[in-house]
C-alpha cells in the first residue's frame, strides 16, 4: 500500500496567564505576560503573511477556574480557554484573541502547568484522529516556569500523553540557568528531545515578518559534452526578490473582487483615404478591413532580412548569405529547450573575480534520471573530475530557440553541509563590457619613504575599531540564514495589522505605530557611539580627520488636501457610473427610464464577448493583450510592476472564460505560447507559472482544441 499523503501541519500555542507571569526581567520593563503576548503576536504574524499551510490554534491556562472552563470531549478542564477547538490557518482572529480578548489572571491561583499541557493534548488528539497523519506536530508553551511544582507522577503522565501525539515540545520563557521549579519544566523539555528559549532569544529570531515563499523555479536542460552525448543537469536559482511581497487585490464594498483595466487609444489627426484594394490583408486573417475603420498606411514589401541575437546585439544576415556561409545554420540550434553546449575546460583561476560582478549566477545540479541509463551518475562524476581538477566548462548557452545566445562558465562547488557536487553557472562578458582600472602605486617597503604608509599609532587605532565593532555571534547567525527585514515589507505588514486589531484609530495613529517597526530595523545605534566616544578621539588625532559637513537631504512631501482630492475626484466618477441592476421584480417603466437616461457601462466581460462577436476579434482580443504584456515587460522589476502583472493575469483569466464559451481556441492557446517561450515575455510567465491557473483551452472544454487534458495541466511546469 502506498503512504497515505500527509495532512497539513498542526500547532497549538498554549499561553501561561497567570499571577506568575507578573514578573519582569532585569533588563527589560515589560512583565512576562506582556512578553509572552509580544512573542505570540510575532510567532502568529509570521504565519499569518508568510501564508503558511499549518493549521493552528490558541489556548491559555492558569486563568480563573470560576470563568474559564474548556471542554474537549467528555474531559473538563478547568482555568484553560481556547480560542478555537477547530484549526485553522493563522488569522487576524488569532491576533485579535491575544490582544484583545485575553487577559492576565491577577489572582493567585494554584499552578495549573499540568491541567494547559493535557488540555492542549487533548485537542492535538482530537485534530490527528480527524485528520490523520499530519506533516508536524507542535506544541509551544509560553511561560516563565514559577511556582509550578509538578509531582513525580504528573511528570510521568506528562511525558506519556505528548509522547503519544508524537508532538515537539518547545518552551518559550523560562530563564537561562533556572532554578526549581522551572529547572523543571526545563528537564521535561529535555526528556522529551524537545527545545527551551528565553524571551529574549526568541524576539530576535522572530523580530521581523516573512513574506510568502515562492516556489522555486527549475529549468531542466541536456549538456552536450560531445556529439551524441547529453548529460541531464537542472538550472535553478538559490534565492530571487519575491516580484510581489504582499499579495493584494481589488474589491468592492461587498468583498466582490474586481478588475480596473486602463488602455490607451491613438489615432492620428490627418486621415487618409486609402482605397481598399491597396489594403493587403494577411491570407491566414479573416479580418476583413474597410476604410471606415481605421486610418491604414500600406507597408512597402522590402526584403526580409533574419536577425540573429548574440548576447544584448542582434547580428543581422542575408538569408542568402546564410544558406552560402553557414548552410541554413541556425545559431540558437532550434531547440525548444534551449542549448548548453560544451566549448572547452579553463583553468578555475582563469574565471576571474572581475567577471562575476553584476552577473547573473544560477545553481546547476544533476538532475535525477533513471538509473539504468547512467547519465546522472556520469554527470556527478564528470563535476567531481572538474572539482578536484579545479577546472571550470566554458559553454554555449540559450534558455530557448528564440532566446539569446551566451557565453557562460559551469564552476564546480562541493556543498560543505551535505558534500553534494553542482555547478554554479555564471554569464560571462564579452572583452567590449571590461573595463580597466588603474590602481595607485603605494610603496609600503620598508627602506622606502611614502606618505600614504600608516603609522603604528594608527593601524592600532583601526584596528580598535574594527574591534569595538564586531558583528556579535548572534547577528552573525541571523545574517547567515537570511535575517535582512525588507523595511517596505515590514512596514506593510506592520500597517494592515494596525488597521484590523484598532479600526476605529485615526490614520495618526497607524501611521505612528508603522514607524515604530523603521526604529528597530534602521534607525542608527546612538549608544554605540556614545558608549565608544574614545574610539573615535583618538581616530580623529591620529589621522587628522574632519568632521563631515552633510547636506539636508529634500524630501518629497505628499499634502493631505492633494489625497483628499484625489479620492473626491474618483468618489465623483464613480457616482457618475450608471450601476446594472440585478434585482427581481424591478419595473419595466425603471427599465425604460434607465435605458434613456444614458449608456450603460459594459463589464470587461461583456467587452471581450462584443469583439469576438465580430469578425477576426479572437485574433484582435489576443494581439492587444499581448502588446499591454510586452509593454509592461519593459520596465524594471519592482512592487508596483507586479500589481500591474496581477491585472494583466486577471484580464487573461476573462479572455479565456468568454473564450470557453464562445468555443473558441485556436487564437487564446497560440497567445499562451509566445508568452511562455519569448524571452521578452518572461517575467510575466513567470507569474503565470506561479498562478498555474491560465492553462490552455483543452479538449474537454472546447472540443476542436487540440490540447489535451494532461498537456493542459502540465503547461506551465518546467520542460
Amino acid at each position: 500500500m502506498p503512504p497515505k499523503k500527509a495532512s497539513p501541519g498542526i500547532t497549538v500555542l498554549l499561553i501561561d496567564a497567570g499571577a506568575n507571569m507578573a514578573e519582569k526581567t532585569t533588563d527589560s520593563e515589560k512583565t512576562d505576560f506582556e512578553n509572552a503576548i509580544n512573542t505570540a503576536d510575532w510567532i502568529i504574524s509570521r504565519k499569518l503573511f508568510s501564508e503558511d499551510s499549518e493549521l493552528f490554534t490558541i489556548m491559555a491556562y492558569n486563568l480563573d477556574p470560576s470563568q474559564a472552563v474548556t471542554q474537549i470531549k467528555k474531559q473538563k478542564f478547568e482555568g484553560v480557554a481556547v480560542q478555537n477547538e477547530e484549526f485553522t490557518h493563522a488569522s487576524f482572529d488569532h491576533l485579535k484573541f491575544i490582544t484583545h480578548e485575553l487577559h492576565q489572571n491577577t489572582n493567585h491561583t494554584e499552578p495549573q502547568f499540568f491541567k494547559g499541557i493535557l488540555a492542549a493534548v487533548a485537542i492535538l488528539k482530537e485534530q490527528i484522529d480527524s485528520y490523520p497523519n499530519p506533516s508536524g506536530v507542535t506544541l509551544i508553551v509560553l511561560t516563565n516556569g514559577m511556582n509550578e511544582n509538578i509531582r513525580q507522577e504528573n511528570y510521568d503522565l506528562l511525558v506519556d500523553a505528548i509522547s503519544e501525539t508524537n508532538a515537539d515540545l518547545m518552551i518559550i520563557g523560562i530563564k537561562e540557568n533556572p532554578e526549581y521549579p522551572a529547572s523543571r519544566i526545563v528537564e521535561l523539555a529535555e526528556h522529551l528531545e524537545g527545545r527551551s528559549y528565553t524571551f529574549e532569544n526568541v524576539s530576535k529570531m522572530l523580530s521581523s515578518y516573512q513574506a510568502r515563499h515562492k516556489s522555486e523555479r527549475k529549468y531542466n536542460k541536456m549538456w552536450d559534452i560531445a556529439p551524441g552525448i547529453r548529460l541531464p543537469v537542472t538550472f535553478a536559482l538559490k534565492s530571487e526578490k519575491s516580484s510581489a511581497l504582499l499579495k493584494f487585490k481589488n474589491a468592492d464594498s461587498e468583498g466582490n473582487e474586481m478588475v480596473r483595466m486602463e488602455q490607451m487609444h491613438v489615432e492620428s489627426h490627418d486621415p487618409v483615404d486609402i482605397p481598399k484594394e491597396d489594403i493587403k490583408i494577411d491570407k491566414n486573417s479573416k479580418q476583413t478591413m474597410s476604410k471606415e475603420d481605421k486610418n491604414y498606411k500600406p507597408v512597402e514589401n522590402i526584403k526580409t532580412m533574419h536577425g540573429y541575437n548574440f548576447g544584448k546585439s542582434v547580428i543581422m544576415m542575408d538569408p542568402d548569405y546564410m544558406k552560402e556561409k553557414y548552410n541554413d545554420h541556425n545559431f540558437n540550434e532550434g531547440q525548444t529547450g534551449g542549448v548548453l553546449k560544451l566549448i572547452q575546460f579553463t583553468k578555475k583561476a582563469n574565471i576571474l573575480d572581475s567577471y562575476l560582478v553584476d552577473a547573473s549566477a544560477k545553481t546547476v545540479l544533476p538532475s535525477l534520471n533513471s538509473p539504468a541509463s547512467g547519465t546522472t551518475k556520469a554527470t556527478v562524476a564528470l563535476i567531481q573530475a572538474m572539482f578536484d581538477l579545479r577546472v571550470a566548462a566554458i559553454c554555449r548557452y540559450t534558455f530557448h530557440a528564440k532566446s539569446h545566445v551566451q557565453l557562460v562558465a559551469l564552476i564546480p562547488h562541493r556543498d560543505d553541509e551535505t558534500g553534494v557536487f553542482y555547478l554554479r553557472s555564471v554569464k560571462l562578458p564579452f572583452s567590449d563590457d571590461m573595463r580597466t582600472l588603474k590602481f595607485p602605486k603605494f610603496s609600503f617597503d620598508e627602506d622606502e619613504q611614502d606618505t600614504n604608509k600608516p603609522t603604528v599609532a594608527q593601524l592600532s587605532a583601526v584596528d580598535d575599531l574594527i574591534d569595538c565593532m564586531q558583528l556579535k555571534e548572534t547577528e552573525i547567525s541571523t545574517l547567515v540564514e537570511g535575517g535582512m527585514s525588507d523595511p517596505k515589507l515590514q512596514m506593510q505588514c506592520h500597517f494592515l495589522k494596525s488597521l484590523v486589531l484598532h479600526p476605529d484609530d485615526t490614520m495618526e495613529n497607524h501611521t505612528v505605530r508603522t514607524n515604530r517597526i523603521l526604529e528597530d530595523i534602521m534607525a542608527p545605534k546612538t549608544r554605540f557611539e556614545a558608549e565608544n566616544s574614545e574610539i573615535y578621539k583618538k581616530l580623529g588625532r591620529e589621522f587628522n580627520l574632519q568632521p563631515i559637513q552633510k547636506t539636508k537631504r529634500e524630501r518629497v512631501i505628499v499634502e493631505p488636501e492633494d489625497l483628499q482630492a484625489m479620492i473626491t475626484e474618483w468618489t465623483v466618477k464613480k457616482e457618475q457610473v450608471v450601476e446594472e441592476s440585478e434585482e427581481d421584480g424591478v419595473s419595466q417603466k425603471k427599465k425604460k427610464k434607465l435605458g434613456g437616461g444614458g449608456a450603460k457601462k459594459l463589464s470587461r466581460r461583456e467587452e471581450v464577448e462584443l469583439e469576438l462577436n465580430e469578425e477576426g476579434g479572437a485574433g484582435r482580443v489576443c494581439s492587444k493583450i499581448l502588446q499591454m504584456i510586452s509593454n509592461t515587460c519593459q520596465f524594471q522589476s519592482s512592487g508596483a510592476l507586479s500589481g500591474f502583472f496581477e491585472l494583466l493575469v486577471n484580464e487573461i483569466k476573462v479572455i479565456r472564460t468568454v473564450f470557453v464559451e464562445k468555443e473558441q481556441c485556436d487564437e487564446f492557446n497560440e497567445l499562451l505560447k509566445k508568452l511562455k517561450e519569448e524571452e521578452d515575455f518572461e517575467p510575466f510567465a513567470a507569474v503565470l507559472a506561479e498562478d498555474k491557473t491560465c492553462n490552455p483551452i483543452s479538449t474537454s472544454e472546447v472540443s476542436t482544441s487540440q490540447v489535451s487534458d494532461s498537456d493542459a495541466a502540465e503547461f506551465w511546469e518546467e520542460d
